[in-house]
């Protein structure tokens, strides 16, 4: 019941009102002040500015100082997550897939990361799609999922993606890289290049090792019953 006045006095005229608000709003917390926080940012009282990034980041555990575009973009991720995540019943791995297709932007993204958790093979392809997101956040947790699965597949596509117009997609593709082949060449798509050239096959044959390996560990993590 605290919470409605308390957005409402946001906009009160004077300043102490509103910064005591923006404190008071952080203090109660929840998904209903998130946005009214995000708001306050763009208040003309340095103190009232504050007092919601302050609470902000308390509430999220995120620190992106008194940027409201940066924090209604965190906020739109968040409730993308919990939405996808309240309607996943069975694989999980096919909701995130068909997340992919999700018109949200923030949809798309979590469903990308979510994906990167699973180490699931069949998250390669989908996700090598949307390296061509028109959305940069989405394309950098697309390259960093690839690379935390590992499939060698996604090589040729993050060589191309490392010439992304965005600095963090880049970033994440050399990294993605890194991870799937073992080597550290920078940033530059021809030195890459010729590294997959020479050693495509032995990027293979290292991760059907790897992915031999740990069936293995699994198997023997939860042996059969035998039969009576």
């Amino acid at each position: 019941r605290a919470v409605e006045p308390l957005i409402v006095s946001l906009k009160h005229r004077k300043e102490d009102v509103r910064r005591i608000s923006a404190k008071l709003l952080a203090a109660i917390g929840g998904p209903r002040v998130i946005k009214p926080l995000i708001l306050a940012l763009k208040d003309p009282a340095a103190d009232v500015r504050f007092e919601a990034a302050s609470g902000l980041r308390k509430l999220s555990g995120e620190d992106y100082g008194a940027d409201p575009e940066k924090w209604q973009r965190w906020h739109e991720l968040d409730e993308a997550a919990r939405e996808i995540d309240e309607r996943l019943a069975g694989d999980a791995a096919l909701t995130y897939i068909a997340a992919l297709l999700n018109p949200s932007w923030a949809a798309r993204a979590y469903a990308a990361k979510a994906l990167g958790t699973l180490n699931d093979r069949r998250a390669v392809v989908p996700l090598r799609g949307v390296l061509w997101d028109k959305d940069p956040t989405v394309r950098v947790h697309a390259a960093t999922a690839l690379g935390a699965i590992g499939d060698p597949q996604a090589v040729e596509p993050l060589l191309a993606a490392i010439s992304d117009a965005d600095p963090e997609v880049q970033e994440a593709a050399e990294g993605a890289l890194r991870a799937i082949t073992g080597a550290n060449l920078g940033r530059e798509v021809s030195r890459w290049q010729e590294w997959w050239d020479e050693n495509h096959d032995y990027a293979f044959n290292r991760y059907h090792e790897k992915v031999t390996r740990e069936a293995a560990e699994e198997a023997a993590q939860h042996p059969e019953e035998e039969a009576p």
